[in-house]
Order: C-alpha cells, then sequence, then structure tokens
C-alpha cells in the first residue's frame, strides 16, 4: 500500500475486521458518545456570519415523493428571501403554496429526526461540495453523476445502507444544506443536478458542517444509538473567499487532527489553492489532488471504504485499512 493510501488510515493500523456480523458493540464496552464541538442547535438553521456570504439552509431530502409539499420557506426564517440550493430547484419551482398538502411524513426530513428503530451504528457523512462558476461544464457535469453513483451503490450495501447517514452542503456565493442529514437507503436515487455560480464561501459550509455534526452526535448520544466517527469531504476546485474563513476551518482541522473526524480534502484542477488547503486539512492525510475528473472513481472509493466501516464494530474502526486511491488520485509529486 502506498504512503498517500496509508495518509487516510488511522495511525493504530491493522487488519481489517473480520467481525462483519457485529453491528454494534458488545453491551457496557461501548466508547464514551462523542459531542463534536459541543455546539447545540436551539434555533433556525441559519449559521450567522459577518461576511457577505449569506448562509442558508433547506431541510429536505432528495425524495420526490415529498418535494411537492415542501412550503416555500420551511423554516420560517427571518431572511425575507431565500436562495434555494440547486439540488432542489426544478422540484420546488412547481410547488403552489395554496394546493399544499399536510404530509406526516414530510418531518422525517424536515426536522433531521432520528430512526430509533434501527439498532445499527450510524456512520453520519458530511459532503462539502464546491458548486462556484468556476465549476461550470464538465467538472459539475462529472461531480453530478459521481455523486448519483455514491448514492445508489451506498444504498445497495447491505450494511452501509443501515449506518450511512448523508448531508450536503453546497458552498458558492452562499453556503447551504442541500440535504439534511438522512439515512442513505431513503436519499432519491436520481436528484436534481447541482447547478454551478457565484464565488467561494468556504468558510460559512464549515461553519455549518460543524454545528450539523455537533447536533448530529448530540441526537445519537440521546437516542443511545453508538456510531462511527463521522466522514467529513471537502472538495473544491480554487479556495475560500470569504471573510473569517480561517477559524471555521481551524474547527474543523482540530477535529481531524485528534482523530474526532475522517477528514479528506479534494482538489480540483490546477487552479485549486494547495497552499491554502494545507492550512484547511489536517497534515495527515492533508489534501490530495484528483486525477483529472474521476470523480466517479473517487466515490466509488468512498462507498467501498463505507462498506467496510459499517461492515466492522465500532471498537475496531481504527484497525480499518482503507482501499488503495491509485485509481483516482493524482500522485505525481506527492
Amino acid at each position: 500500500m502506498s504512503p498517500v493510501t496509508d495518509r487516510f488510515s488511522h495511525p493504530a493500523h491493522g487488519k481489517h475486521s473480520k467481525k462483519h456480523e457485529k453491528k454494534a458493540v458488545t453491551a457496557g464496552k461501548s466508547p464514551p458518545p462523542l459531542l463534536i464541538g459541543g455546539v447545540t442547535n436551539t434555533g433556525p438553521r441559519t449559521v450567522p456570519t459577518k461576511e457577505k456570504a449569506e448562509v442558508n439552509s433547506s431541510a429536505s431530502g432528495f425524495d420526490t415523493r415529498r418535494l411537492h409539499h415542501f412550503p416555500t420557506n420551511p423554516h420560517n426564517m427571518e431572511t425575507p428571501s431565500m436562495t434555494y440550493p440547486a439540488l432542489f430547484s426544478t422540484y420546488l419551482g412547481n410547488h403552489n403554496p395554496q394546493n399544499e398538502e399536510k404530509n406526516m411524513n414530510q418531518s422525517r426530513y424536515n426536522d433531521n429526526s432520528l430512526d430509533e428503530m434501527n439498532s445499527a451504528p450510524r456512520c453520519p457523512v458530511v459532503l462539502l461540495l464546491d458548486v462556484s462558476d468556476s465549476m461550470s461544464g464538465q467538472p459539475i457535469d462529472e461531480l453530478n453523476q459521481g455523486l448519483r453513483q455514491f448514492i445508489r451503490e451506498t444504498a445497495e450495501d447491505e450494511a452501509a445502507r443501515m449506518s450511512v447517514e448523508l448531508e450536503v452542503i453546497t458552498f458558492e456565493s452562499t453556503a447551504s444544506v442541500a440535504m439534511p442529514f438522512t439515512p442513505i437507503c431513503d436519499v432519491e436515487r436520481d436528484p436534481a443536478p447541482l447547478v454551478p455560480g457565484g464565488t467561494t464561501a468556504m468558510g460559512a459550509a464549515l461553519r455549518l458542517a460543524h454545528k450539523d455534526l455537533a447536533e448530529r452526535r448530540r441526537k445519537y448520544r440521546n437516542a443511545g444509538i453508538s456510531s462511527y466517527k463521522p466522514w467529513v469531504v471537502l472538495m473544491t476546485d480554487g479556495g475560500p473567499n470569504d471573510n473569517n474563513w480561517q477559524d471555521a476551518a481551524a474547527q474543523m482541522r482540530e477535529l481531524g487532527e485528534l482523530g474526532k473526524i475522517q477528514y479528506i480534502g479534494i482538489e480540483i484542477g490546477d487552479s485549486a489553492d494547495h497552499a491554502t488547503m494545507c492550512q484547511i486539512l489536517p497534515a495527515n492525510p492533508g489534501p490530495v489532488k484528483l486525477q483529472g475528473l474521476r470523480f466517479k472513481q473517487f466515490f466509488r472509493w468512498l462507498t467501498d471504504s463505507l462498506r467496510s466501516v459499517s461492515s466492522s464494530a465500532v471498537s475496531d474502526e481504527n484497525n480499518i485499512r482503507l482501499p488503495g486511491v491509485r485509481s483516482w488520485a493524482d500522485l505525481a509529486g506527492m
């Protein structure tokens, strides 16, 4: 295994766990619940920022059976005009508030509720995706295809479909929750595509991810549900241009350095700001450049990694060897 591959593994390397049937830690031996950042979510899902990049949040799933029920402003935010993530623009554009129906199942997506009937340990995954204007054309097309593939293939795995909970945060001139934490098996297989535009409010996206991870882990703890360490994937073809991004980056980097999250930074193309990404990511694993536009290969690697995690006991997750990265990583000069 190459040194680059090893950078994605925990320092305590070991063989892959053979305890695939163990979906929960033995009673009395569960690791203490981890509350990331100690932040709770007590108000609207808007992250306060001083920069021009306004952070908006839309809480919904990809499930097209429910999208047409969403009101124009699902969280009754004070912001008079709301910028919806492009993922849902196709469906929200056809919504008629006067014909809105009451749907009891809608709360499953609107309030980040937790399925407590599922006893499997959870693996929260946050995708932080750059959809700024520079991603226009083939990059955004390949990203959309890779994302759809990731959702479909991860949901098809018997173990991962019960454990992985996905949140998608997009950032351009604003940072938005395109989809809140949702069981991967419940995510619509063919979501509306991401649409690029604007600048790169990466700092706002990192703040939003930090807050949502803390809240999700708190819910696991309160419900008595064990969980693996969160996976955070940051993908960009540039660098942050919003104000005060350094503080948000430092918060997330610290979690990675302490081993509390699996933090992966992917640089897209030659214009990605490598020096800045090295400040944002922990030194291990540090940023890795995507080979060309091999989004599909990266997302297949991510699916395979989450399969390995989900089929292992929580107590064994630090001993898992992740798959090699040569299929998608540009290893030149690394």
